[in-house]
């Protein structure tokens, strides 16, 4: 037998993982300990524990660890509130993070396997997502509260819009420089330097001058005809067939 084999469990890791030897009576007297039999484990609720990393665990424990339903902290602030098995996130599960956002998840094992992610502002993000994309590129704001009036719309998801110098881009925290490949906070500090495909994203999708036009652009449209009634019809019956198709896949 190697030496790993030959190890000793702890008195208290004994103690659960034969815990058909230990009476009900004997546990429940331990204190307000509430018992469930799980995969032919004990599953004990324990208070609150501390970890040297910085994070922390209240909830369900077996022999192999977390188990059943538990709040899992992690150091930087984001919460865990959701199902384990042996350790590990399994079932449904909410991670909460610091500034407000959360993730519904489901996992297996550890492993995410679905998900929807809400923005603290109550936007929803699914793996198939058109917010501000074509043909659909309304803020969050007129998704809620509908389009504005002209001469009132909203030139970014805020009703107060920073303005920002000529030639950039207004990247929400802050805008971005071109030239010099850096963001800089409205206080007009630098705050990081921008990678190659953050600004890709940026030069494709952010707002760069506030009172330049953006003039006629066809490619916004998802579907364009010039008028005549037969290319209308078939527009028409081209949108019913992506409608219906929609519809049922969900």
């Amino acid at each position: 037998m190697s030496k790993s084999g030959s190890r000793k469990l702890t008195v208290d890791w004994t103690k659960e993982i034969h815990s058909k030897d230990v009476s009900f009576a004997k546990l429940r007297q331990r204190g307000d300990v509430e018992l469930r039999i799980h995969h032919g484990y004990i599953q004990i609720d324990k208070p609150l524990e501390k970890y040297v990393t910085g994070s922390s665990y209240e909830g369900r424990h077996d022999s192999l660890g977390f188990a059943g339903f538990g709040t899992y902290k992690y150091p930087h602030g984001a919460v865990y509130q959701g199902y384990f098995k042996d350790g590990q996130f399994h079932g449904d599960g909410t991670i909460t993070y610091p500034k407000g956002q959360e993730l519904d998840g489901t996992w297996l094992n550890g492993k995410l396997l679905s998900f929807v992610y809400r923005f603290a502002d109550g936007l929803e993000y699914h793996s198939q997502w058109n917010y501000c994309q074509q043909p659909d590129r309304t803020f969050q704001i007129e998704c809620y509260q509908g389009l504005q009036p002209p001469q009132k719309e909203f030139l970014t998801n805020s009703r107060f819009y920073q303005d920002i110098p000529e030639n950039c881009y207004d990247t929400g925290d802050g805008y971005y420089e071109p030239q010099n490949k850096l963001i800089y906070n409205f206080k007009h500090r630098a705050m990081r330097v921008c990678r190659p495909h953050e600004e890709k994203i940026i030069r494709k999708h952010f707002r760069q001058i506030a009172d330049e036009p953006v003039g006629f652009r066809k490619d916004l449209y998802e579907y364009w005809a010039s008028g005549r009634r037969r290319e209308i019809e078939k527009i028409t019956r081209r949108m019913e067939k992506n409608h219906l198709s929609k519809n049922s896949q969900k």
